[in-house]
């Protein structure tokens, strides 16, 4: 009797243990395929957070860009002008929240390039008078398009900083906007 007791009982826990290896192995298997699952969407996930931080960083060099050819001359010539524009336009894909900002940029710049085409009409007709107060408006309005690119630009920053969007470690962030902008960053 206990040797039939043995066969039968071998018989039944065989393929129980065979189900239970296969059991074992489909869970082993289903682990590592979602940790793989896992491990490639984190890797696209950085890849976009880090082509968003570049994007990023390309706007804001762009703009920086922008306001050293307006240190350098006075006046928007067409391919600063269009260098604005696409700053704008990166800025805004880029950073979709600060919209006031950009309107407040746009704004100025052609306020800005309107009181250099009032300074140059002056000068053809040789009105010396309104010549210097078209260049006064105009110098004040340099300095707002000025604050607010600063504003504009120290927004773009905190932003491209933060965290949630920055996929790199702080230190390596700041080593790259260091690269970028110098010092003050």
């Amino acid at each position: 009797m206990d040797m039939q007791w043995l066969i039968d009982t071998a018989g039944k826990v065989g393929p129980a243990t065979v189900a239970l290896a296969v059991l074992a192995a489909t869970i082993a298997q289903n682990r590592w395929n979602n940790a793989v699952a896992r491990r490639s969407a984190a890797v696209e996930d950085q890849k976009v957070r880090l082509a968003l931080l570049e994007r990023r960083l390309q706007a804001i060099a762009d703009l920086d860009q922008f306001r050293t050819k307006l240190d350098l001359r006075d006046g928007i010539d067409e391919d600063g002008l269009q260098k604005f524009n696409n700053a704008m336009d990166l800025a805004e894909l880029v950073f979709p929240s600060a919209e006031e900002h950009m309107r407040n940029c746009h704004s100025h710049a052609f306020a800005y390039e309107e009181s250099h085409l009032h300074v140059v009409r002056a000068a053809m007709r040789g009105d010396t008078e309104r010549c210097a107060q078209a260049k006064q408006v105009m110098d004040a309005r340099r300095r707002e398009l000025d604050v607010t690119l600063s504003q504009m630009r120290e927004i773009m920053i905190t932003r491209a900083r933060m965290d949630d969007v920055s996929p790199l470690p702080p230190p390596l962030a700041v080593r790259i906007g260091r690269a970028v902008w110098g010092r003050r960053f």
